[in-house]
């Protein structure tokens, strides 16, 4: 048996109070758990938390791979490219012109896994469903602010290779 007591003074000074009432009215009748509501709600909720801190952990991770992932391909693009980018740039192609032609190369790559990942996690999101609090599996803030994440993070990762490709030499490249 359970009772659940609304206070408006600290919950836990008044346990001898509500012992004393208790025993009053039957002295046979054990207290056997005293907590607040507040410590209930965190013990029943515990096992949730943590499974969403190993999944944030999980994620956190395969963003980090992603950004490892698309700025390898983008640096090895960019290196079987360099004649291609150094020709450009003999031929009178501003630096910023392959900047913006690797970077947006990164960013269509990326815009096509974040349209595919999003998808997937559409279908996928029901299976989740239990784990959520306070959100639906569907929430498309959470979906808005993942993708721009995921964008800004491609757009860090094809940075790096887009400088780089700003600095093929023209000369190097007609030689070739």
């Amino acid at each position: 048996m359970t009772y659940a007591l609304r206070t408006t003074v600290d919950p836990l000074s008044i346990i001898r109070a509500v012992r004393g009432v208790v025993s009053a009215i039957d002295p046979e009748l054990p207290i056997a758990r005293v907590a607040s509501m507040t410590t209930l709600e965190s013990s029943a909720l515990a096992r949730d938390r943590f499974n969403a801190l190993i999944l944030a952990i999980f994620a956190g991770t395969a963003l980090l791979l992603a950004a490892i992932g698309l700025y390898g391909v983008m640096a090895y693009l960019v290196s079987q490219r360099q004649g291609e980018i150094g020709i450009r740039l003999a031929l009178g192609g501003r630096p910023g012109d392959v900047a913006r032609l690797v970077i947006g190369d990164g960013m269509r790559m990326a815009l096509a896994g974040i349209v595919v990942g999003t998808l997937a996690s559409l279908v996928l999101a029901r299976a989740l469903e239990g784990l959520l609090y306070g959100i639906t599996p569907t929430d498309p803030v959470t979906y808005v602010v993942i993708a721009a994440a995921l964008a800004v993070v491609a757009l860090f990762a094809s940075a790096l290779p887009a400088r780089r490709a700003t600095k093929a030499d023209p000369a190097s490249a007609l030689r070739s």
